[in-house]
Order: C-alpha cells, then sequence, then structure tokens
C-alpha cells in the first residue's frame, strides 16, 4: 500500500464487531455515520456519530493525528481525540482495498475484550 492510495476523504460504509467467541455484532446504532480523511500532508481525522433514539442523546467518537503507512498497516498517532485514553497511544489498523471501499480492521478493539476484533468499512466519498 502506499500513502497515496488513503488520501481524500471516506464515508462510513459499515461497523462491524467479532468478539472473543466469534460473534458479530454492530457496537453503533442502526443510522450511524461518519467520516474518515487523510491528508496529502500526513494526518489524519475521524468521527464516528449516532443518536441514542432511546434519550435522544447523541454518541460519538473522534480522533486526529498524523498517520504513516507501513505495508498492509496504516498507524493513527493520536494526539487529540474523544476517547482520552487513546491520546499518545498509536492506533495500528490492518487494512485493504476492494475498489473504492477501505476496510480497516483493529484487534484488541476499545468496544470489545482481549481478542475481539473491529471492522470498518469506508467508502470513499464524491
Amino acid at each position: 500500500m502506499k500513502t497515496e492510495d488513503f488520501i481524500g476523504a471516506w464515508r462510513l460504509a459499515g461497523f462491524k464487531l467479532i468478539d472473543d467467541q466469534g460473534a458479530e455484532s454492530e457496537p453503533w446504532l442502526e443510522g450511524s455515520d461518519g467520516m474518515l480523511v487523510y491528508s496529502a500532508d500526513g494526518y489524519m481525522s475521524a468521527i464516528i456519530a449516532t443518536v441514542d433514539e432511546a434519550n435522544g442523546s447523541p454518541k460519538h467518537m473522534a480522533y486526529c493525528g498524523p498517520f504513516e503507512v507501513e505495508d498492509d498497516k496504516v498507524i493513527h498517532h493520536v494526539v487529540m481525540s474523544s476517547e482520552p485514553t487513546l491520546v499518545g497511544r498509536p492506533q495500528t489498523r490492518f487494512t485493504e482495498f476492494d475498489g473504492t471501499i477501505l476496510t480497516l480492521s483493529s484487534s484488541p478493539s476499545i468496544y470489545g475484550g482481549p481478542n475481539s476484533k473491529a471492522l470498518l468499512s469506508w467508502q470513499r466519498a464524491d
């Protein structure tokens, strides 16, 4: 993979969590939306947001910082985040491209146990 492959804006197309037992779930409510942006100067930002219909409250996850590409991985160096425990901790994502879809996977996921895996699919924005 090359850095140039990532540059641009991506819209959330799917978010799946696979837990320790192999069961799949969606950690975010239906109707979630998100945007992932990689800039040519080496920075990225990501946000996923939804509204909890039960109580009408917003829920979001966002972070940003520089990024680097290594083989089949992209590493996000988090400098600012809505989840404070991520700041200063590189977030390694395994990457897969399929046409205009970018799939990022991480293991373990912050939404699951130590052997969980998150799969986020992003559609290149027009």
